[in-house]
């Protein structure tokens, strides 16, 4: 009967642990589906915030798609104009990925576009917005971007590429090449950096292709 007693005794203690664990489990799957909930609301978000339409500019198409790692990321494209003649595209990958990197690519987005506005060449636009982005980046996040200008009228594109993966020209004639690289130094790190912009033209029936890694 003692024997029998201890054992009893023991699956009891052994079914109450079992319990303890079963509801800790359902805290946890819980918990899991609220964040899930609110990493989906978040993806979203960031999505919505990105251009749907290209503007209605004759003679140019503007295509692009972004498949982040995770449910949020911190990857972005841009384009807006500037004015009816000057149009400004942008690609840019924050470093690290999940809600941080998205967090600081939303400040980045909002700074490049407020900027734009104010600051017409290009390479200035990049000085005024890394200046920002250091201020307080405590997180230690950087960014690489592309950024450039296209007259419409002409052609002429002025872009500055902040240690980003090149763009890729593609003539009309089928031939493709790389745009200089450059020497810029990455976003958000160093304040009071002096950037650098490369000058070319894109003629009629040329495609140009921007990417991040």
């Amino acid at each position: 009967l003692d024997r029998l007693t201890a054992l009893v005794g023991r699956q009891h203690g052994r079914l109450l642990q079992l319990l303890r664990e079963l509801q800790d489990s359902v805290r946890t799957r819980e918990h899991l589906a609220s964040l899930q909930q609110e990493l989906d609301i978040a993806r979203r978000i960031q999505r919505a915030t990105l251009p749907r339409r290209p503007p209605p500019v004759p003679g140019l198409v503007l295509q692009a798609t972004m498949e982040p790692a995770r449910e949020v990321g911190g990857d972005f494209y841009d384009w807006f104009l500037l004015d009816e003649h000057r149009l400004a595209v942008a690609v840019a990958d924050v470093s690290g990925k999940g809600v941080p990197a998205a967090f600081f690519m939303a400040v980045a987005r909002t700074l490049l576009r407020t900027t734009a506005r104010y600051v017409t060449e290009p390479a200035a636009v990049l000085a005024r917005l890394n200046d920002e982005l250091a201020a307080d980046n405590d997180e230690t996040l950087f960014v690489t971007l592309f950024y450039a200008v296209l007259d419409l009228r002409s052609g002429r594109l002025e872009c500055v590429n902040a240690g980003h993966n090149p763009p890729l020209l593609r003539r009309a004639d089928g031939n493709v090449q790389p745009l200089p690289r450059g020497r810029n130094p990455i976003l958000a790190v160093w304040p009071g950096q002096r950037f650098h912009a490369d000058r070319g033209t894109l003629a009629p029936g040329d495609g140009l292709l921007l990417y991040t890694d």
